[in-house]
């Protein structure tokens, strides 16, 4: 007999036995296979991330997301350490802002120890991570840094360069810029600004 004999054989048999005992408990009906709707959960995210960049700063590398929740993504990996964190778009537009300044603002060489300027980008909420830029003078010598701070009050250091600090500027206006367009929530407030000006 053939496997397909056998099959049939088989629901022949369960549908036989299923007659039998059709007078004391009538078979349920079969519920509708869920199947379909998982699929199309998996399929459409309700929160879809579009990549921005991936940056490789010193010893770390930095990858910007925009986020469907009016969300900017910044996560991080070092060898000391990694972080993920999330922005409010109008933040990272003034920390941009700030720390574009800071850029193009003369270093004057120091006498009297350190000059170091800061500025520092916080994610929303009491428990808060954040990313903070650092501009440290020291005679005529002139370092770059990023501190990534997670939500446990621990982090990690990571030196760049200033061109370093120009791209991560640009790559976070641009993901600032992608998550307010994505977000519903948001859009329509970005459009009501750009008719009034």
């Amino acid at each position: 007999m053939s496997s397909i004999t056998k099959r049939i054989g088989l629901i022949v048999t369960s549908a036989a036995l299923g007659c039998s005992h059709a007078t004391r408990s009538p078979t349920p009906a079969p519920h509708p296979s869920p199947r379909s709707a998982s699929a199309e959960e998996q399929t459409t995210p309700a929160n879809p991330r579009r990549a921005i960049a991936k940056l490789a700063m010193g010893d770390a590398v930095i990858a910007v997301y925009a986020r469907g929740d009016d969300r900017v993504e910044v996560g991080s990996s070092a060898s000391n350490g990694s972080v993920l964190l999330a922005f409010a778009p109008t933040d990272v537009e003034q920390w941009a802002t700030i720390v574009a300044k800071l850029l193009k603002s003369p270093v004057r060489s120091s006498r009297r120890g350190a000059d170091l300027d800061r500025a520092t980008l916080t994610e929303p909420g009491v428990a808060a991570g954040a990313i903070t830029l650092s501009r440290r003078v020291t005679g005529r010598r002139v370092r770059y840094s990023l501190f990534f701070a997670n939500r446990n009050f621990g982090g990690f250091a990571v030196s760049i360069t200033k061109a370093d600090a120009n791209v991560l500027v640009t790559t976070l206006r641009n993901a600032a810029a992608a998550a307010t367009a994505t977000s519903p929530a948001t859009s329509d407030t970005t459009m009501q600004r750009d008719t009034t000006r």
